[in-house]
């Protein structure tokens, strides 16, 4: 007979794994898993004075390309499929995570223009850019820089539309079922912030994004509207779903998706060290007439976005600082009035000699 030896019981073995250790592996895993989406900063301070071609006419081309190809595939298979069904599939044919990316290949293979321009390492686009005394947890890419219609924006921005836009969508139609569409989008906009402040920035990096979270919106807003309203984008046909029109970006990219306008919410340790670069190098130059022409241009075509009018509810709700503290109009006032006074006084002096 053979004996059977039993190890001996270690002092943890038969206890429970304590819930703060389950807790702790479970939220870094949902960390690690949405970064797929978004690990990725951005700087448009660095093209304060920088003209960039106008890429929206490249990747709407390349959107509704893609979104064709997506669309044929799918009335090959169940051409009974809801339209409710088609966008999350056909924004995942552009962005299904930031490591298998349709839409970063194309870009980057594209003429499109960027800057930093090609050939400009990552640490050179690092050193260079308002993060580059910032302690992240982990390494973070630097997204480059387009230009859509007249917003300079992060290549991420585009990954955030449809990257995380297809989880607001989702979230959105299961609040659909009882709720009035405005009603649904509030509260996905404020889970949306939850997402933004707890997994995907916030506690993953210091950093709570606005322009991401108005990317996100927006990518909802281009869900909505492919089979939503009076004129969806999707029309039943015999051969399954159509598109009834082309997609422009331009529709929904909007000044609030460059953080040079449209500032992020850093934590403590994050603005200690954001806060003196913006200061010591961008407000001097805010003053500057093309960086002024740029954000008055913003102004004049942004129009809100429910999105930024909710995430203001909720920082106020919440006894948050104001997004308005963390916006360069803010933090370089000083120097914006320094500049309108020595104008005039220039005027003055013209006008007495």
């Amino acid at each position: 007979m053979v004996k059977i030896v039993r190890p001996a019981a270690t002092p943890t073995s038969g206890r429970r794994v304590s819930f703060f250790a389950v807790a702790v592996v479970t939220l870094w895993g949902m960390i690690a898993q949405s970064r797929t989406i978004s690990a990725t900063e951005t700087d448009q301070f660095l093209v304060w004075g920088v003209e960039l071609a106008d890429g929206s006419e490249q990747l709407n081309q390349f959107i509704n390309q893609e979104f064709e190809r997506a669309l044929a595939r799918l009335n090959r298979g169940d051409r009974q499929r809801p339209c409710e069904a088609v966008p999350g599939r056909l924004y995942r044919r552009a962005f299904s995570s930031l490591l298998s990316s349709r839409l970063r290949r194309f870009i980057e293979t594209s003429d499109i223009e960027w800057y930093p321009r090609r050939g400009v390492s990552y640490w050179e686009y690092r050193s260079q850019s308002v993060f580059r005394r910032s302690v992240f947890s982990f390494f973070i890419p630097m997204a480059r820089t387009v230009r859509v219609g007249d917003v300079y924006l992060g290549v991420d921005k585009l990954a955030h539309m449809f990257g995380i836009g297809r989880r607001y969508y989702i979230h959105y139609r299961g609040k659909r079922r009882k709720l009035s569409s405005e009603e649904a989008q509030r509260k996905t906009i404020v889970w949306g912030l939850k997402m933004e402040r707890f997994f995907l920035g916030g506690y993953a990096e210091g950093i709570i994004s606005h322009a991401d979270l108005e990317a996100n919106f927006q990518g909802l807003r281009l869900a909505m509207d492919m089979c939503e309203g009076d004129d969806p984008y999707l029309i039943a046909s015999d051969d399954g779903w159509q598109f009834s029109r082309p997609i422009d970006l331009r529709d929904y990219v909007n000044p609030a998706f460059d953080e040079s306008y449209n500032g992020n919410h850093y934590f403590r340790f994050q603005w200690r060290v954001v806060q003196p670069v913006l200061q010591e190098e961008y407000c001097p130059r805010y003053a500057n007439e093309e960086v002024q022409r740029r954000l008055a241009k913003y102004r004049q075509i942004d129009t809100g976005s429910l999105s930024r009018e909710v995430i203001a509810q909720q920082y106020e709700k919440l006894g948050h600082k104001s997004p308005k503290l963390f916006a360069v109009d803010h933090l370089c006032a000083d120097e914006g009035e320094r500049s309108t006074q020595s104008a005039e006084q220039k005027a003055g002096a013209r006008g007495s000699g």
